[in-house]
């Protein structure tokens, strides 16, 4: 068996409950707009992978941290999208 380091990351949606509370329907199309254009690309260009997804999250594995780290982080408020740093 082959052993290497990895890096796991986890992902949550800030005020998901009280989000889909208001807006259940546009925060599913919101979520799954952001997930095609902007969070699949980032995963797939660091060479990561999906391990688990739940309804606010994403549980991701890299070979390294250090792309991970580079890695642009997004906040989102409405239909806006923010690149923000680390």
């Amino acid at each position: 068996m082959e052993r290497r380091l990895s890096a796991v990351m986890a992902t949550d949606m800030v005020g998901y409950s009280r989000l889909m509370e208001v807006d259940e329907m546009g925060v599913h199309a919101r979520q799954k707009s952001y997930r095609q254009e902007l969070i699949d690309p980032e995963i797939a260009r660091n060479h990561g992978q999906i391990i688990k997804t739940t309804g606010d999250g994403l549980d991701l594995s890299r070979i390294s941290a250090a792309p991970i780290a580079r890695s642009g982080h997004f906040s989102f408020e409405g239909d806006r999208v923010f690149p923000t740093q680390c």
